[in-house]
């Protein structure tokens, strides 16, 4: 097993086209932004801005105030909106700010409204929140059947995360992550991962930096490997929803087998990363993409049987999603992933080329227990070199289920996997 496949991505080898049964529960996840900033711009707000009634595009930018945040999270909303004084006004410029803000996870509703300013033109943007637990869990379980050369099995894993979306009050997420896979005709896995991440690095609104620490035991027959990995990864923001990241890991991996010596591997990664979101929501996006594109280029120094030997490799992944509304209750998603060493908890699959189709029973719902239900089924199709030995092979998949997210359970996904290769 190369190192550089498993450890910046602890759901990576848990989520290959083997196994299929998935349910994940995010503690506190809702992310309400369904309410168009059109509307918080009509009726009374709008009578006290101009005599015409209209949302005049001369309007300037005075203020933002925060209602019921405390003076960390508003100066954390203040730089989601990215407004700055004097500034024209436009109704996609507080749509934005509205994604922004609902994005941070800190909030489970956010409205905003524009108030009279202190002259004639000018207004006070006035955001109003309701803060949720910043303590979430995620819980999963996946079980399912894979066809592979004429064999079938069944397999399964569970994992758990317990993470704060809030450390020392200040917007930071610290989350410990640890999965477990096992299955009739595969081996075993154990893995765990520590993350951090501060999305205003010094403060800044456009840098953050992501620190993860992983390791996994792999058990299949006779063949057996432990990976542990450290990976630094910094990035900046630009536009409304596009960044950048640049980063470094160094892995080690010890492998033992049954007809060889036991070896080693050392490697470093450069981390070339580009990302862009416009999803209102992770787990049931109405509208948007979403783009995520990694090269990973790896020097590695292998050690087996007293020799030794420098390889050079570019990894990397590929992860492209657009949703789109087909009614009130049914939405349809693109997708075209490929993935080597990226860790993503919300994708049923991690290569192939497809679409989940979703039908939303329930949307935001107030004063009941589970607020949103949604079904999906997503079929998909990958093509594959077996090793570069010219044993080209095609794999089809197909995973449908059941995903809600619950008061008192968080996100709960739940689906059968079927793959034949």
């Amino acid at each position: 097993m190369r190192l550089i496949k498993t450890p910046l991505i602890l759901f990576l080898i848990l989520s290959k086209t083997t196994f299929g049964f998935s349910s994940e529960i995010i503690k506190t996840e809702s992310v309400e932004i369904n309410t168009p900033v059109t509307e918080v711009l009509s009726g009374e707000q709008l009578e006290e801005l101009s005599e015409d009634n209209s949302f005049s595009p001369d309007f300037e930018f005075e203020d933002l105030t925060c209602d019921q945040a405390s003076k960390s999270k508003c100066d954390r909303i203040k730089k989601e909106a990215r407004f700055t004084v004097g500034q024209k006004f436009s109704d996609k410029n507080l749509r934005n700010a509205k994604i922004r803000i609902q994005l941070l996870g800190l909030f489970k509703d956010v409205n905003l409204k524009l108030k009279k300013g202190s002259q004639k033109g000018k207004v006070i943007v006035a955001v109003e929140t309701s803060d949720r637990s910043p303590i979430y869990t995620i819980t999963g379980i996946q079980a399912g059947v894979r066809n592979q050369y004429e064999e079938s099995g069944l397999g399964g894993n569970t994992d758990f995360t317990v993470g704060h979306r809030d450390v020392f009050g200040l917007g930071k997420n610290l989350s410990l992550s640890a999965r477990g896979i096992g299955g009739t005709k595969s081996g075993d896995v154990g893995s765990v991962l520590l993350r951090y991440s501060d999305p205003n690095f010094l403060g800044s609104r456009k840098w953050f930096y992501n620190l993860e620490l992983f390791s996994s035991q792999n058990r299949e027959g006779n063949y057996s490997s432990d990976d542990y990995v450290g990976s630094l990864e910094i990035g900046r923001r630009y536009g409304n929803f596009s960044y950048w990241t640049l980063g470094y890991a160094k892995g080690y991996s010890r492998i033992n087998n049954d007809y060889d010596e036991a070896g080693y591997t050392k490697e470093g990664t450069l981390l070339i990363g580009y990302g862009y979101n416009t999803q209102d929501d992770l787990y049931f996006p109405t509208s948007g993409t979403r783009i995520n594109l990694k090269l990973a280029p790896t020097l590695s120094l292998e050690k087996s049987n007293s020799l030794s030997s420098y390889n050079y490799i570019v990894d990397g992944n590929f992860d492209w999603r657009t949703t789109s509304r087909l009614d009130d209750k049914l939405f349809i998603t693109w997708f075209w992933e490929s993935r080597g060493n990226q860790f993503e908890q919300d994708d049923f699959i991690n290569s192939g080329l497809g679409f989940e189709l979703g039908y939303q029973k329930v949307r935001n719902r107030t004063g009941s227990d589970i607020t949103d239900l949604r079904y999906y089924i997503a079929p998909s199709i990958t093509g594959f070199s077996n090793n570069g030995f010219g044993d080209d092979q095609t794999n089809t998949s197909l995973n449908m289920g059941v995903k809600l997210r619950s008061k008192e359970f968080g996100l709960v996904r739940l689906g059968a996997f079927w793959s034949h290769e």
